[in-house]
């Protein structure tokens, strides 16, 4: 309520105390409204909510112009909110009296009233803040001197005729019920019947129903279940219900009630008039209550399609959207947006919303013969035509040709107006029949169209608006193109731009210059020693120096150079500078004024050029290495062919001696030992070259166990005494007096002591002296050879142990060898697990080799016996006596050497292929087998092969060695895989040989 409240109803009480009607309303009831200046109701006597049908609640805040109202003037025309009495009241600050109108109340009924209408004025404001209406029903005679008006149909519509539903099992009731609806009733009923509820409910479904009467207790569903299952009908609305019932129970009505029933009669208490009544008065709240709805309905509408309208500049999707919600509210069957050209009867449809089966008209243009003759001034004017049905209202024959050719039976036009000028119409066609259009819709399409006028408007300044915006952007374009041209090519180009202001002594810099510089880009003036401060502390005073004279006015100002800068991050950048200084004044008194200075980073290219004069070092490295390996290979190759052919010389010239037979015994035993010590000569050399490719791809192995280290060193030393005692070379042995053991390859320790003691031998001239030295340092077990030959230079210490390294490879050295031995011997040394180093004062002073090796636990080992030092030392050997021995060799030498070594100790069969052994082999029981490998048709692994499947039963056990010049580890591998129990590299050593057969026949 507003804060005039209690004045309101003193002015009330007032007037209605002092006030006196015309003579001819003496005797009526008065009802009286107060309205404040804006037009709403604020208060009302008893007498007005009798005569308006309406409480105070009701019409408080609703003004003349609501909904709520429908008047109409005395000829029957409609009587328009502002129009009445009240406001003008208001609105010429005058009194209006005797204004007759007709208002219809909520039961439909219209009431014919007389109004007076007084304005009220407060101290000296000539303006009213208020307005007391006061009106009276007009007296019948009166009244039938006015035009005849019919009452307002129950529905709005084309017809006064309703559908009633009758849901009742009882025939005579059936029948009372439908006689009690004819009686003298104003209204037209259609009735239909139930008799029962399945039956009223499928009705329902399928048929627009305007009221139920349903029968309280049917055969099938009572009425509480019956009013359920009609709320859940999906279709349509629930219709409104009337229970009609035999039992007057007042907790059955109050149930019902509250169940959703508008009404509760008992059988036998009401008559035709009480049961018309009901009817009206249940229709009418229907009819109220579907109004206020549709009310409600059509104001969130156009709220929701006005702020569409006004939030989007996309005004083809908003019509589209509004004629879809439009023709929804409507209900009708096509809405569209007719658009008009200008001056001209011709338009488009741009927006459709039309239901099957009716024809799509969008897209198309019509040209509307009657438009500018009959109805171009009314639209100008924004008025509306309504037709409700062509075929009864006066329309221009053009017209409605033109509508029947669309098939329309009721239209309803809008016009759209921009500025007041005629852009379209908005367009409501009902196809199926007569439309009365009411009010609420007719004001619905009116205020879209207002809100599409504004949106238009508002589309065409927003087109202006881009037009001048895009005028402008491609003047201030045309103006930078050439700035964005250069900074764009700043950019690319990585161009840091820099301005030295020499009289505030700061320098304003680009953002590529600040990132160039290393400095933040939030703050691009910066003081001129902070730049400068970014200087490379290695090159910062060259360039203060630079800078110096360069500021010198008597120089050309100009700096160019290549310099470094150091970042905050301590990463260093390289840049390019070009930098020229601006003078005030001329000659020697001028002064710096600023300068320009452009850099760029060149670190990507300073880090090419670093890279690339690496490259070309590295390359040269790797070029001066090549070389260096070529001319060592061309000189190892040099010296295997002379290490290989020495020993050949002696051995094919004593061979042939021996062949003359021109030698006598003496000769001949000379003769024979130069040919063995030349054959092992070259025999041990191949297999330097051949444990040296061994370890160079990791596949040499060891058969470890206790080793005592002055054993092999004995065995080794006996080895040399030959060659030792040749030059008169004395070795001296110094062992202690405890044994020292390592974990080991006897064979191979035994190698590293037979290399270091013959190269010992090789390099002591004659009567010279070796010393062998064993000791224990801590956890290690130390051994020395000392020489005192002919010594190791300084700078070739580091190569000794290299591979095909040797001090001396000229063809004029006075040693040979390889240059494998130590290389071969501190691969062993490391493989053990120990280490070893040389020392030498210098040439002709001798030479030390100091081997380390772990010692071996002594809980771990045991004493190694007598038999070992003779295993080692090769002084016994198996005896052979009645062994069944085939050999498989396809060289005659070297099968008649095999033959000749073991035909004193063996019985020996020998076969030239593997064809002859497998015949061998059929015949005879052996119980060795020595085997040749590369052999024509079928080598040694196919024979062995074939051998251990079981062809010959009594041999496929037998004992097989392979006899071989293949002799990598790989050979030794395939070797045993094929069945071979031993492995023998060629040449063969007659010692070895009779060794392994002896250790194959037995074992233990």
């Amino acid at each position: 309520m507003s804060n005039y409240s209690e004045h309101e109803h003193f002015l009330l009480a007032e007037l209605s105390d002092t006030l006196e009607p015309d003579s001819s309303a003496s005797n009526l009831a008065v009802g009286m409204v107060f309205q404040l200046s804006e037009g709403t109701i604020q208060a009302c006597n008893s007498a007005a909510e009798t005569l308006l049908g309406f409480t105070l609640v009701q019409m408080q805040n609703s003004t003349s112009c609501s909904q709520l109202w429908q008047t109409i003037r005395a000829d029957g025309s409609p009587f328009p909110g502002n129009d009445h009495p009240a406001m003008k009241a208001l609105k010429t600050g005058q009194p209006i009296v005797g204004v007759v109108m007709g208002i219809y109340r909520p039961d439909g009924r219209l009431l014919w009233i007389k109004i007076d209408a007084q304005p009220l004025f407060q101290d000296a404001n000539p303006t009213p803040w208020a307005v007391v209406t006061t009106f009276w029903q007009i007296p019948r005679p009166e009244r039938a001197l006015l035009p005849s008006v019919n009452s307002k149909p129950l529905f709005e519509g084309d017809s006064n005729r309703l559908t009633l539903l009758l849901v009742e099992d009882c025939h005579a009731d059936q029948v009372a019920i439908c006689r009690y609806l004819e009686h003298n009733s104003d209204h037209a009923y259609e009735v239909l019947v139930a008799n029962t509820g399945a039956e009223g409910l499928e009705i329902c479904r399928t048929t627009p129903v305007d009221l139920v009467l349903l029968d309280h207790c049917l055969p099938d569903l009572k009425a509480t279940a019956f009013l359920k299952a009609l709320h859940n009908l999906s279709n349509q609305p629930a219709s409104p219900v009337i229970v009609i019932t035999g039992q007057d129970n007042e907790t059955t009505a109050v149930q019902l009630l509250k169940a959703g029933v508008k009404d509760y009669l008992v059988k036998g208490q009401f008559n035709a008039q009480s049961l018309q009544s009901s009817v009206r008065n249940v229709l009418r709240q229907a009819q109220f209550t579907e109004k206020i709805q549709r009310s409600n309905q059509k104001e969130r509408l156009i709220t929701q399609i006005g702020q569409k309208i006004h939030r989007s500049l996309e005004l083809d999707k908003v019509l589209e959207a509004t004629v879809q919600e439009v023709r929804q509210f409507l209900q009708t069957d096509r809405v569209l947006v007719f658009k008009l050209e200008p001056n001209s009867a011709i338009g488009h449809v741009v927006a459709e919303a039309v239901e099957a089966p009716w024809q799509s008209l969008l897209a198309n243009s019509f040209e509307d013969p009657c438009l500018i003759q009959a109805y171009a001034q009314t639209y100008r004017q924004g008025k509306v035509t309504a037709i409700s049905d062509l075929d009864r209202e006066p329309v221009t024959p053009c017209y409605q040709a033109f509508l029947n050719h669309l098939e329309v039976r009721a239209t309803l036009v809008v016009p759209i107006l921009r500025e007041d000028i005629l852009w379209g119409l908005l367009i409501a066609h009902h196809c199926q029949g007569p439309r009365l259009w009411n009010p609420t819709e007719i004001d619905l399409l009116k205020q879209l169209s207002t809100h599409v006028g504004v949106a238009l408007h508002r589309v065409e300044l927003y087109l202006q608006i881009q037009q001048q915006l895009a005028e402008q952007q491609q003047t201030a374009q045309c103006l930078l193109e050439s700035q964005e041209r250069l900074q764009l090519g700043v950019q690319v180009a990585g161009v840091g731009l820099a301005k030295f202001d020499y009289t505030t002594n700061t320098v304003e810099l680009s953002p590529e210059a600040a990132h160039l510089y290393g400095l933040p880009a939030d703050e691009l003036v910066v003081p001129r020693d902070l730049v400068h401060a970014t200087f490379h502390p290695d090159e910062r005073n060259e360039l203060d120096e630079i800078i110096r004279q360069v500021l010198d006015p008597t120089g050309t100002g100009w700096f160019a150079r290549e310099h470094r800068v150091l970042w905050p991050t301590g990463e260093t950048r390289w840049l390019s500078v070009r930098k020229q200084v601006f003078f005030n004044g001329s000659g020697s008194s001028a002064q710096p004024a600023y300068a320009m200075l452009a850099a760029v980073d060149i670190t990507d290219r300073k880090q090419i050029d670093i890279e690339r004069e690496q490259l070309l070092a590295r390359e040269q490295a790797a070029r001066s290495q090549a070389e260096r390996a070529n001319r060592l290979k061309d000189e190892f190759l040099a010296v295997l062919s002379h290490e290989l052919r020495s020993p050949l010389n002696p051995i094919l010239g004593w061979t042939n001696l021996l062949q003359q037979k021109k030698l006598d015994e003496n000769r001949t035993r000379q003769a024979l030992a130069t040919i063995e010590r030349n054959a092992k000569l070259q025999a041990q050399l191949i297999d330097d070259l051949l444990d040296i490719s061994r370890i160079m791809h990791g596949k040499l192995t060891l058969n470890t166990s206790a080793v005592n280290l002055e054993f092999v060193i004995r065995a080794a030393s006996e080895t040399v005494q030959l060659a030792a005692s040749t030059k008169n070379i004395q070795i001296n042995l110094d062992f202690p007096p405890h044994c020292i053991q390592v974990c080991g390859d006897a064979g191979r320790l035994q190698q590293v002591i037979w290399n270091l003691l013959s190269n010992a031998v090789k390099f002591t001239p004659s009567g010279g002296q070796v010393r062998i030295l064993l000791t224990q340092r801590e956890q290690q077990a130390e051994v020395q050879v000392t020489d005192t030959g002919k010594g190791i230079a300084p700078d070739f210490l580091p190569y000794v142990f290299e591979h095909f390294r040797q001090e001396d490879g000229a063809t004029t050295r006075k040693f040979g060898g390889l240059g494998l031995g130590l290389a071969i011997t501190r691969q062993v040394v490391e493989l053990h697990g120990g280490t070893i180093r040389v020392d030498s004062p210098g040439e002709n002073q001798g030479a030390t080799f100091t081997v380390h090796f772990p010692l071996l636990l002594s809980a771990q080992s045991d004493s190694n016996s007598t038999d070992e030092i003779v295993t080692l030392l090769g002084l016994e050997s198996a005896p052979l006596s009645d062994i069944q021995v085939l050999i498989v060799e396809d060289d005659f030498d070297t099968c008649e050497f095999l033959s000749l070594l073991l035909a004193d100790a063996a019985v020996v069969t020998t076969a030239a292929s593997a064809s002859q052994a497998l015949q061998a082999l059929e015949r005879n029981y052996f119980d060795v087998l020595l085997s040749d490998i590369g052999m024509a048709e079928m080598d040694g692994y196919m024979l062995m092969r074939h051998i251990r499947e079981g062809s010959q039963q009594h041999n496929a056990s037998i004992r097989a060695i392979a006899l071989t010049a293949y002799v990598g580890e790989f050979d030794q591998q395939q070797a045993q895989a094929a069945g071979f129990q031993q492995h023998l590299a060629k040449p063969i050593d007659s010692e070895q040989l009779i060794t392994v057969i002896t250790d194959l026949i037995h074992p233990s």
